[in-house]
């Protein structure tokens, strides 16, 4: 039997009658949900803003994400509304209905390990940014639905708690799709329970009703009232604010100060270009004629194979920027994607201040819904290479360090 079966509803009146006072009329279930829902597309639209749309529609061709994004929406968006009707005395959930949210969770899951192209653990040094990620991701559509509950009556804090991090969690899943931020794989769902556990202790704590409104015949009055105020009225307001204050930060730095990197768009131009229209002005035949070809214009003798790694050579150019300085554009393509690698002359290396993760000295960056890894070439001057692709941090990863054994 559940433990909203078990209160004794009069009873409880009974012992709350003298704390009782006006409140605020409790808008719909329906209404609540309905601007969660809209608050929920707010937070998404920002995080597709940094790309743009060409880029965003181009990602998620590639990732073919839209079945595990509707999947992670509709379960998030059916454990808000049960969180929200659990607050409500005698709406409570019955066990097919929590039942069929987690069989809905399990699948929403499966789809997502099942949609990656490497499911294995990334770098575990990657955990802590993802977490952190996630959390910002979560954090307002958290708060917001903890507040629309503690203003009911919950009489199962725990549950309503594991069901508010349940949404929040697979909405955070989400925005990172959308953002291009990382893989949805194992650290994100990993970030996402450790985050579902923390708010069933938060539930237990802030959302029992019982514990909050008990009566104790030598306790004071005005104890509760002034408890609630600091609680909901001070610190979910504050909370909120630096909350969102931290999501837009989040999203603005993973752009970088000035939104733009410029390396990275000469490469995605490039790779953009490539896809329907790419002419090679050096010999191609393979890549060693290819590098030849660049060391005859003046060129280091550098040049990342990917053959290996199931892309074919399609060719190589070699042009002045604009200021004069030489650059090279060599061209993959594999069965989904192409990988463009573009080597530079610069005026002095500096790695772009964005969100990175560094492995063998090889930066690794998801900008404008692409995987770009960035190297400093010593030995050479100054110059350094680019290489951009649309497919999934983890493969790229992997596919990169292959290439340069």
């Amino acid at each position: 039997m559940s433990k909203a079966d078990e209160i004794d509803y009069g009873l409880l009146i009974d012992r709350l009658i003298h704390d009782f006072r006006p409140v605020k009329r409790l808008w719909p279930v329906s209404i609540r949900l309905l601007l969660w829902i809209l608050l929920e597309a707010a937070i998404l639209a920002l995080a597709v803003l940094p790309n743009s749309l060409l880029d965003f529609v181009a990602a998620a061709h590639f990732h073919n994400f839209g079945l595990s994004a509707s999947g992670l929406i509709f379960v998030s968006i059916a454990a808000a509304w049960m969180a929200l009707r659990n607050s409500i005395p005698g709406r409570e959930s019955s066990d097919a209905e929590l039942i069929l949210l987690v069989l809905g969770g399990v699948a929403a899951v499966l789809i997502v390990q099942f949609g990656s192209s490497n499911p294995t653990l990334p770098p575990s040094t990657d955990f802590l940014s993802t977490a952190g990620r996630q959390l910002t991701f979560a954090a307002v559509p958290w708060l917001t639905l903890f507040w629309a509950t503690r203003r009911a009556m919950p009489l199962r804090p725990r549950l309503v708690g594991g069901l508010i991090g349940v949404a929040a969690s697979c909405f955070a899943i989400v925005a990172e799709l959308f953002s291009g931020a990382s893989d949805p794989i194992a650290w994100e769902l990993l970030a996402g329970a450790i985050l579902t556990l923390l708010s069933v202790v938060a539930g237990a704590a802030w959302l029992d009703s019982e514990q909050l409104w008990h009566a104790d015949s030598g306790s004071s009055l005005d104890r509760p009232r002034e408890s609630e105020w600091l609680d909901a009225r001070v610190v979910f307001p504050v909370a909120t604010a630096l909350a969102a204050a931290l999501l837009l930060t989040v999203l603005k730095v993973g752009i970088g100060a000035d939104g733009r990197v410029p390396n990275f768009d000469l490469a995605i131009e490039n790779y953009q270009q490539s896809l329907t229209d790419f002419r090679s002005n050096v010999p191609s035949a393979s890549v060693e004629t290819v590098l030849t070809a660049y060391i005859e214009d003046g060129m280091p003798p550098y040049m990342w194979d990917f053959g290996p790694q199931g892309y074919k050579l399609q060719g190589g150019r070699f042009e002045r920027l604009p200021d004069g300085s030489p650059v090279t554009y060599t061209w993959f393509r594999g069965p989904k994607a192409g990988v463009m690698c573009m080597f530079r002359q610069v005026t002095g290396f500096e790695a772009p201040a964005v969100n990175h993760s560094e492995v063998h000295h090889l930066l690794f960056y998801r900008y404008r819904g692409y995987s770009v890894c960035l190297i400093n070439v010593g030995g050479y001057g100054d110059f350094v290479s680019v290489i951009v692709s649309p497919i999934p941090m983890t493969t790229f990863m992997h596919m990169a360090l292959a290439a340069l054994q």
